[in-house]
């Protein structure tokens, strides 16, 4: 909502925005930097990139509780679904 602690980073107007997708008929799942997924039923909000040999990965469920994913290599085979749904996993167990 765009405060930590009682402080406020960003008005929740400019958080909204961000959420918004912009462009439904060039993608529907993007917001303005963020993209929106599902991992077994459950909402994610995040965003990827990568270059030459590596790969990254941020997401946030609706609880709050999220993951980070740096990678030296390019994930196949769903390697990122795996491993997302792996870390969330791990997270409820805590």
């Amino acid at each position: 909502g765009g405060s930590l602690d009682g402080i406020t980073v960003l008005p929740v107007e400019r958080v909204n925005e961000m959420k918004t997708i912009h462009y439904p008929d060039l993608d529907r799942k993007q917001g303005l930097i963020w993209y929106y997924w599902n991992i077994s039923g459950t909402g994610i909000i995040g965003h990827n990139g990568g270059d030459y040999g590596v790969s990254t990965e941020f997401g946030v469920n609706e609880d709050g509780t999220g993951f980070v994913i740096l990678m030296n290599g390019y994930g196949v085979d769903g390697t990122f679904p795996r491993l997302e749904k792996a870390m969330l996993e791990a997270a409820d167990s805590l």
